[in-house]
């Protein structure tokens, strides 16, 4: 479960500001106790989820990559969020379009990462990268914050 306190989602350390422009998916395919599912631009699915870490999150992410018949648009590229490492990779597989981010934990603190799972149906004709740029998603990506 997430504790909601200021506006904020958290758990395990780690918080998300309730973003602006999403929706709370409140039916999702699978429900977990460390997961939020969104939706934005009645589009793109989002996932944002505390998980294990168990290692490397670059490993982690080429992991996702490979598992299926996958095609690289965005290849793994760091970034800094708030002080922590994050790996994100953009990636079409059969038939949908996907942006993953692992988060890691900043050094000293609890053994959890945080995962944001985007994906966008092919059909829909909206290419996920232009989702990605817009100012919502990218407060939404900002705001991910480890107490």
């Amino acid at each position: 479960m997430f504790l909601i306190e200021n506006g904020c989602l958290k758990r395990d350390g780690f918080s998300v500001k309730l973003p602006n422009g999403f929706y709370l998916q409140t039916y999702p395919a699978t429900v977990s106790d460390h997961e939020i599912h969104f939706v934005f631009k009645d589009e793109l699915s989002v996932i944002f989820a505390i998980d294990q870490y168990e290692g490397n999150i670059e490993e982690d992410l080429r992991e996702d990559i490979n598992n299926g018949n996958n095609t690289i648009v965005h290849d793994i590229t760091e970034i800094y969020i708030n002080g922590m490492k994050a790996n994100y990779a953009v990636f079409k597989g059969n038939y949908c379009q996907f942006f993953i981010m692992n988060i890691e934990p900043k050094s000293g603190k609890k053994t959890k990462k945080v995962k944001v799972i985007g994906e966008l149906l092919v059909k829909s004709g909206i290419d996920i990268i232009d989702l990605l740029k817009e100012k919502e998603f990218k407060e939404f990506i900002e705001n991910i914050t480890m107490d």
